[in-house]
């Protein structure tokens, strides 16, 4: 686990040498690969589930014949032949042998089914988790721009109206405090934003 957040701060602290885009295209490649391993895996286990679905058939017409071998060897039994007993109990042997064999292979793909639908699910809640937290990288880097760009224009205005000496002291002090707010939303979304895409990557590691 220590090793996996080392590694997730390193692929981090390389993240501004990369431009939006590419980290867009290769979330959006991510997301379609897995799609894709989602899709394959789910065909899998559906042919897998028909294969489980012929040895339950044969199961049941094995149980069905041990079944009706054992009445025979009960029949057998009374007549106290020892070759037809003998032969009845070889018989009876011989398919309660085959029923354990199909129910063994039955479990044994059951399991291989539930492991491939387990796996199946995994992607799909990482892929899931991804285009959530890319869907909040793009919408953090939206609003932070936006501010950053009010934050602009009021520290522009302000710096303009004071060479001017257009602004009276109140309206200095509302001025600043404008922008000490717009600062403020500037550091919080810039945080948030940080977390959101650590966040991200950390889904990435998870597919």
């Amino acid at each position: 686990m220590k090793n996996k957040f080392l590694l997730l701060l390193f692929l981090l602290s390389f993240s501004p040498f990369y431009s939006n885009a590419q980290n867009v295209e290769t979330t959006v490649q991510i997301i379609k690969t897995s799609k894709e391993r989602i899709a394959e895996l789910n065909a899998e286990a559906a042919k897998i589930g028909e294969d489980i679905e012929l040895k339950k058939q044969d199961l049941n017409q094995k149980i069905s014949q041990a079944s009706e071998l054992a009445i025979l060897t009960k029949e057998a039994k009374k007549t106290d032949d020892v070759l037809k007993i003998e032969e009845a109990k070889q018989n009876q042997k011989k398919v309660d042998d085959e029923v354990k064999v199909l129910k063994n292979e039955l479990k044994t793909v059951e399991k291989s089914q539930k492991e491939i639908l387990k796996e199946a699910n995994k992607i799909s809640k990482a892929k899931n988790s991804i285009e959530k937290y890319q869907k909040n990288v793009t919408q953090s880097k939206v609003k932070l721009a936006k501010v950053e760009n009010n934050l602009k224009k009021a520290t522009t205005q302000f710096e303009k109206d004071m060479l001017n000496r257009k602004l009276s002291t109140e309206n200095q002090i509302k001025a600043k405090a404008k922008i000490l707010k717009l600062e403020t939303e500037v550091k919080d979304l810039k945080i948030k934003l940080q977390q959101n895409e650590l966040d991200l990557q950390k889904a990435k590691l998870d597919i």
